[in-house]
């Protein structure tokens, strides 16, 4: 706890909130001239506290979800990248997902529908916040893929859904999403389904 010392009377006190410091002193009613002791470690500030990294993928999931005017699921990512000017197109790419080359969302013919959904939502979440291409590595592919989850199932559509269905087989076909993408949808929402 923070101790806090009148500049007047030189009175200490302890006070949970920082707020403190725009507080009279305790002892003598001094408007003012409370401080903050010098020992004490400051409050931290906006900048320091911790933020979700995953926050700015998601709003950035729902701005172009509104822009479009998407209101329930399943998503179609497909229809969104072509209105983005990045159509798909499937081709056997071995072991990656999928890429944007030429102007075009390419992605892996091999793997299942779910995933392949999965994929274009990735490229999509790096065409709308990494356009620049001026930031690459682990950080980058983490925004991405938090931006699919979050385009494939918005939160508030989840929250919906969760109240109207009653079973997590029907969920994920709602959403058409794999069993694991709704599993953590659930969990971060902190919500379940049977």
């Amino acid at each position: 706890m923070p101790e806090y010392r009148c500049g007047e009377c030189g009175g200490t006190f302890f006070e949970r909130s920082h707020l403190a410091a725009l507080s009279p002193c305790q002892h003598c009613g001094a408007d003012g001239s409370v401080e903050l002791d010098a020992d004490d470690p400051l409050p931290p500030s906006p900048a320091q506290r911790k933020v979700d990294p995953r926050a700015a993928p998601r709003a950035a999931a729902a701005e172009l979800l509104a822009e479009l005017g998407v209101e329930r699921p399943p998503i179609d990512v497909e229809a969104i990248a072509q209105r983005m000017g990045a159509p798909v197109t499937y081709a056997p790419l071995g072991n990656v997902e999928g890429e944007f080359r030429d102007g075009r969302i390419i992605v892996n013919q091999g793997f299942s529908r779910v995933r392949r959904r999965y994929t274009v939502a990735h490229e999509i979440g790096h065409l709308r916040m990494h356009a620049d291409g001026d930031r690459t590595g682990p950080e980058v592919e983490r925004e991405a893929q938090a931006f699919a989850g979050a385009l494939l199932i918005p939160p508030p559509m989840l929250i919906v859904a969760v109240a109207e269905d009653d079973g997590f087989e029907s969920l994920r076909h709602r959403f058409d999403v794999s069993r694991d993408a709704l599993s953590i949808a659930l969990t971060q929402a902190r919500l379940t389904a049977s």
